[in-house]
């Protein structure tokens, strides 16, 4: 059997960027179990707000973090409460000074990692589609069906 190698390993650095900014010899493990525990935490804080993206940078004493969403209003909350919870939060797990960076991402349906519709707020049924995919299967379906009817031609070549 071939070896196959997951694409994301090629674009990394090219066109993808790392998750996760920061090294160590020493304590990886702990940076390692730390970065978890981080993304963790702020998935189950900060999951119905359409996350995207957390990019975690590291120092010494200093912790940043990038969180991409769909709902920045979600995860800053009335007057900056949220957001200034989620910093204490991240503060005792760590006790790192921590700056907390809200990114909105301008697609939420092309890149969100949840099973709701960002639109409409409801979550999707497991048969259900997407709205770019149900578009798209909805074009092929009728595509297929004029087709088939001899109203669009067969490629040149074919039977």
């Amino acid at each position: 059997m071939g070896q196959k190698v997951h694409p994301g390993g090629m674009r990394l650095g090219i066109i993808h960027d790392w998750k996760a900014h920061w090294y160590t010899e020493r304590q990886f493990a702990d940076f390692l179990h730390e970065d978890l525990a981080i993304r963790e935490h702020i998935q189950r804080k900060m999951g119905h707000a359409g996350l995207s993206t957390i990019v975690i940078r590291k120092d010494t004493n200093k912790l940043v973090i990038d969180i991409h969403t769909a709902r920045p209003g979600i995860v800053i909350g009335k007057s900056g409460a949220e957001v200034d919870s989620l910093r204490r939060d991240l503060h005792d797990m760590t006790g790192k000074t921590v700056h907390v960076n809200i990114i909105e991402i301008k697609r939420p349906g092309a890149r969100c990692r949840t099973g709701r519709s960002i639109d409409s707020g409801t979550t999707r049924q497991p048969g259900e589609l997407p709205p770019r995919d149900e578009t798209r299967h909805h074009f092929g379906h009728a595509f297929r069906r004029r087709r088939y009817q001899g109203e669009v031609g067969r490629p040149a070549g074919r039977g």
